[in-house]
């Protein structure tokens, strides 16, 4: 690895978005270990997952199970590429220096933003977390702190918060510790699930537990895998993704939500069960970095045009938007509407990029 490499660009490339049916976080690669690493609360109950980062997005199965420490371990799906990091231990650690952990996600996911190493505390646990001089939310959870030598100082995780004004990641000595101990355990037994008791602390494969409890301490353990079924409207959208060719499992982005591609527009679908609607937002792309008055008026010309649709910019990007009414949704209207959106976004990204000098969502 590059040390002289700007820790934005590592950042990037080792940062995962992890998505399953009830939840959402990150994660980040670790190629000489051939994991990505997590938080267990964000893939708690699946068997596999939906991994994205700038290799692509795909399915990655889970390896490791971690209630104690909140931590998890996937796969990295074939192919996959990401630069190594190392991981400094809390020997090496200095405090009150700038460290990057990954932004709250947007359009532009993948931005991260600096804070400050505050301090390390250890708690009666007998664990050590680093307290940073920001808040995160849930959506950030897994996301690594890099110190400015691309060093993995330590986890994120929201589940350590305890005020609005700090945010606390684990040290990266227990995820060393972590890793070594799970290496040693599936020794002859690669492809099975490993977790950790909550009340010994000992490691189990899950041929272990055919009895639902730890076979050293005799306590009740199991790897829970929930088989989801979607219910009412979000079936419905799903039947309909499922008609327009999509794969349903890589489309799921967390309770109610779903993220397909089209062409080079991402859409993403939100069901707001509260209020009883559901929106579609194709992400068309980015605004040039010197948005001209033709762009626009060429924007708010096709929303007194279009039927059904409508654009709108948001974070730097061009949105074309769909709004349905859940008593409005059936098989019917909904892939009239959806495939709609579907169309006018893979021709109207085209013609922005091409015609008006608005930048791919890939370029940025």
């Amino acid at each position: 690895m590059n040390r002289n490499q700007k820790p934005a660009t590592i950042y990037q490339q080792t940062l995962i978005q992890i998505a399953t049916p009830t939840s959402v976080g990150m994660g980040f690669i670790l190629p000489k270990w051939k994991i990505i690493v997590t938080c267990e609360h964000i893939i708690r109950g699946n068997a596999e997952v939906v991994v994205q980062g700038q290799n692509g997005k795909a399915l990655a199965k889970v390896l490791y199970l971690d209630t104690v420490l909140d931590m998890a371990f996937l796969a990295i799906p074939e192919g996959w590429k990401a630069p190594d990091l190392e991981l400094l231990t809390l020997d090496n650690l200095e405090t009150e220096i700038p460290v990057w952990i990954a932004a709250i996600p947007t359009n532009s996911w993948q931005e991260i933003i600096q804070t400050e190493l505050v301090d390390t505390i250890e708690q009666t646990d007998k664990m050590t977390y680093l307290e940073l001089d920001l808040p995160i939310v849930s959506d950030q959870s897994g996301c690594p702190v890099l110190d400015t030598q691309n060093r993995v100082l330590g986890i994120n995780s929201a589940m350590y918060n305890i005020n609005d004004s700090f945010s606390f990641a684990l040290a990266s000595d227990f995820l060393i510790q972590a890793i070594i101990g799970y290496y040693k355990k599936i020794k002859g037994i690669e492809n099975q699930v490993v977790t950790k008791c909550f009340h010994c602390k000992t490691l189990v494969a899950e041929t272990q537990l055919l009895k639902k409890e730890c076979p050293y301490c005799n306590q009740f353990l199991e790897i829970e895998i929930e088989n989801y079924e979607p219910e009412g409207i979000a079936r419905t959208i799903e039947n309909l993704l499922k008609q327009t060719g999509y794969q349903i499992k890589l489309a799921r982005k967390g309770p109610n939500a779903w993220e397909v591609n089209q062409g080079s527009a991402t859409i993403q679908i939100i069901y707001n069960e509260k209020d009883g609607y559901i929106v579609g937002d194709a992400i068309l792309c980015h605004l040039p970095e010197q948005p001209n008055a033709t762009l626009y008026e060429f924007v708010l010309q096709q929303n007194y045009l279009l039927k059904g649709l409508n654009f709108s910019v948001k974070d730097g990007s061009i949105i074309l938007s769909v709004l349905i009414f859940e008593r409005d949704l059936n098989m019917e209207t909904g892939a009239i509407l959806l495939q709609n959106l579907f169309e006018r976004a893979d021709y109207y990204d085209n013609v922005l990029v091409e015609k008006f000098g608005a930048k791919w969502l890939f370029e940025i």
